[in-house]
């Protein structure tokens, strides 16, 4: 588990990084508290699928179990406060 997670201040020899939705939301956010930013908004993308079968994995993962599963994308739009 040494190489996984996206810690917001990176180690001193990483060559790979392994992190899943939850862990890309954490650092992003992180960011705010080492920089002058604020997050004027946050998406995650995921590839297209039936209404009918995002709805039943979004019951039988709720929250961000589902987008630790299906997202694939996460952008974030910062805006700079000093």
């Amino acid at each position: 588990m040494a190489h996984y997670g996206l810690p917001d201040t990176p180690p001193m020899d990483r060559h790979k990084w392994f992190f899943g939705f939850t862990e890309a939301r954490e650092f992003l956010e992180a960011q705010t508290r080492h920089h002058p930013l604020t997050i004027e908004q946050m998406v995650a993308n995921e590839k297209p699928k039936p209404a009918l079968v995002r709805g039943i994995h979004r019951l039988r993962w709720p929250g961000e179990r589902y987008l630790n599963r299906y997202a694939h994308t996460l952008w974030v739009l910062y805006r700079k406060t000093a």
